[in-house]
């Protein structure tokens, strides 16, 4: 079990028990970017959702007034029962900073492996995406 995590994620994990950290791998996540609300918004746009919750869910993201607010409802979301397709449209909209910022929060308030999953899962999404957003050389 693999966890991708940034510095400020890496030492959170660290301060974990080691009961919880136990079988987990880290792997530090090295890909950074700079998001915009600008940016944020023309995402939040091109976000092709067909679940009526989660129609309801992107009205509220794209009204968010500042990036707090977005962490605030994606931590809301119950992933588990949500299609992978309407999920990758999802954490494209957020984009990889809030999403790591999700993660932070998440980490902080870590109890079991199966809180440990969540954040793998999200550290798995995230890091395709940090890919896909950096500048072409």
């Amino acid at each position: 079990m693999m966890l991708h995590l940034t510095s400020a994620e890496l030492q959170i994990f660290e301060g974990l028990s080691e009961g919880l950290r136990e079988g987990w791998k880290t792997k530090e996540e090295t890909l950074t970017y700079e998001d915009s609300d600008h940016t944020r918004a023309i995402r939040m746009e091109l976000m092709r959702l067909h679940d009526p919750l989660l129609l309801a869910i992107a009205g509220k993201m794209k009204s968010a007034k500042n990036q707090e607010e977005l962490v605030q409802i994606a931590q809301t979301m119950d992933i588990s029962k949500i299609a992978d397709a309407e999920l990758a449209e999802i954490f494209f909209g957020l984009g990889p900073v809030v999403l790591s910022q999700v993660v932070e929060l998440l980490l902080k308030e870590v109890q079991s492996d199966d809180d440990l999953k969540i954040v793998e899962a999200l550290t798995a999404i995230r890091h395709p995406l940090l890919e896909s957003l950096q500048p072409l050389s």
